[in-house]
């Protein structure tokens, strides 16, 4: 079987370099800085985040998994040497020599178990499955050998944007990765720059400057402004930006609904989105939400207790999304109200379930069904996500019927850009060029 020919960024400029009339007068699409704004918090950068939509946005810039899919749904390596061979005990593969992150740290097998051993208790659970932890060479260090597992099995989990490559003492607070960028944090703003280390090339931009937002407003402000490149949800806020571009970027996540403890049985499987689905789109769409139902049915009405919607106090698309909700959901005696939390307070709500309910991000890892089933079956709970999933096929709204969560709707960047960006639409950032 021939395995798929992959290009790197590099290997792309190179091949624009002697076919693009542009590049014939000197003008080849490397630099330039994309600077936007996002309704999100910026505190960490993390591959196996599942909550966090700062990383579902951005985390792909920084990291890359070991595997990756081709369009047809075949698996090739892009850190690995080869795709995994069949051995007696499972099977195995290598990784690339001379892997090293933006900070210029070696990667070995010994990474690949950290990184799997870590996003097991993060948002990688449903997509490790049944695989048993990877077995180590102390003669071959680059070995990886998982038993009792197929290579199928083994390169589409590896493939997973979940499980990208992480070296040892990884921290989401100082992330690095051997992405096409590297990335420095500090509260509320990143800034990514060009990685020298990049195992696939490093990106087309210079830099990419990421600020978050306390108002959605802002979104729109900041482009109309010319303060950022990116106008989320239109092209203006009061008018339009000339020469401004039309784009939409894949679904990155979704907004869910989460019923906990005190939901009573008002948070049994399906019961919540029966009630999403009786929201009205006109109620939600203004909010930039995708996905909504075309046709309302049913009754949106709340029966269970006057509780809370929890919700991140740094997120203003969710805070708006929530109160939306507790106004469409309300009624005399089963009042919902809403409470904005920290990422701290969430983490622990999360984790303990004491609460009513809670609108969340829940990431889409790719736009293959069965990831986004076990992104969605993950959130719900770490023992539903270890189900092997049933309905690889339907849409999330529909998954949403059998699991004790609701899907609002999706999470997508589109709007417009700056005309001189390209490729945006794809969400690559790495492959972003700028066009002076």
């Amino acid at each position: 079987m021939t395995r798929p020919v992959t290009v790197s960024r590099r290997a792309l400029l190179a091949a624009v370099a002697l076919t693009s009339p542009a590049a014939a007068l000197g003008r080849i699409p490397y630099g330039g800085r994309l600077r936007l704004s996002v309704p999100w918090p910026i505190t960490t950068l993390d591959p196996a985040a599942l909550n966090d939509a700062f990383s579902a946005l951005f985390a792909s810039a920084v990291f890359e998994p070991i595997f990756a899919l081709d369009a047809a749904g075949g698996a090739y390596p892009t850190l690995a040497d080869s795709l995994p061979i069949k051995q007696a005990t499972g099977c195995r593969f290598h990784l690339r020599p001379g892997l090293k992150t933006g900070a210029g740290a070696a990667l070995t097998a010994a990474d690949v178990a950290a990184t799997l051993a870590r996003a097991r208790t993060r948002g990688g659970v449903g997509v490790l499955g049944e695989l048993e932890a990877p077995v180590l060479s102390t003669r071959e260090p680059l070995a990886v050998l998982f038993p009792h597992a197929t290579p199928e099995a083994v390169a589409r989990a590896l493939a997973s944007p979940l499980l990208a490559l992480v070296p040892r003492q990884f921290s989401p607070m100082a992330p690095d990765g051997c992405g096409a960028f590297r990335v420095e944090l500090s509260r509320g703003r990143a800034l990514f720059t060009r990685n020298p280390h990049a195992a696939r090339g490093p990106a087309f931009l210079d830099a990419i400057e990421v600020a978050s937002v306390s108002d959605l407003a802002e979104l729109l402000r900041g482009f109309e402004t010319g303060r950022t490149d990116v106008g989320w949800f239109g092209s203006g806020l009061y008018r339009a930006v000339k020469d401004a571009v039309g784009f939409e970027a894949p679904c990155y996540g979704f907004a869910a609904l989460l019923a906990g403890k005190s939901a009573g049985a008002w948070g049994a499987a399906g019961t919540l989105q029966a009630l999403l689905d009786a929201i009205p789109a006109q109620r939600l769409a203004h909010l930039g939400l995708r996905g909504l139902p075309p046709l309302a049915r049913g009754s949106a009405a709340w029966g269970g207790p006057s509780t809370t919607i929890a919700v991140s106090s740094a997120a203003p698309q969710l805070v708006a999304v929530a109160r939306a909700l507790a106004a469409s959901m309300t009624t005399p005696g089963h009042e919902l109200s809403v409470t904005e939390k920290s990422a701290e307070e969430l983490e622990s709500l999360r984790a303990s379930r004491q609460f009513g309910l809670l609108v969340d991000c829940v990431r889409a890892p790719s736009a293959a069904p069965r990831e986004v089933e076990l992104a969605l079956r993950s959130a719900a709970s770490p023992e539903v996500a270890k189900r092997s999933p049933r309905t690889a096929s339907a849409p999330a709204r529909e998954l949403g019927r059998q699991l004790p969560l609701g899907v609002i709707g999706e999470l997508s960047v589109w709007g417009a850009r700056r005309a001189a960006f390209d490729a945006l639409d794809a969400w690559n950032l790495g492959a972003v060029s700028f066009r002076s």
